[in-house]
């Protein structure tokens, strides 16, 4: 009998983030748009919130199951759930 491949981050409901360069930035299972400004965006993720710092960001893409996002990347951190939230 064949398995199918289920990607933890489908199971898990946790985020899959990926980075090019300091120029783009693609999202994965994200839960909605928490805050947008050209120098700040924050994402909700089923694990907690993703900030993007920058310059000049738009989203490329977003939709219900992905967002990237455009523009002189600063920095990506990532505060994870509080406890039962």
């Amino acid at each position: 009998m064949q398995h199918a491949f289920i990607p933890r981050e489908v199971v898990a409901n946790v985020p899959r983030i990926t980075m090019t360069g300091h120029e783009l930035v693609h999202i994965e299972q994200h839960m909605g748009l928490a805050d947008y400004e050209p120098e700040q965006i924050a994402i909700r993720t089923g694990s907690g919130l993703l900030r993007i710092l920058g310059a000049g960001m738009v989203f490329k893409l977003y939709n219900a199951e992905e967002a990237v996002v455009v523009g002189q990347i600063d920095s990506v951190t990532f505060q994870p759930k509080e406890a039962g939230t």
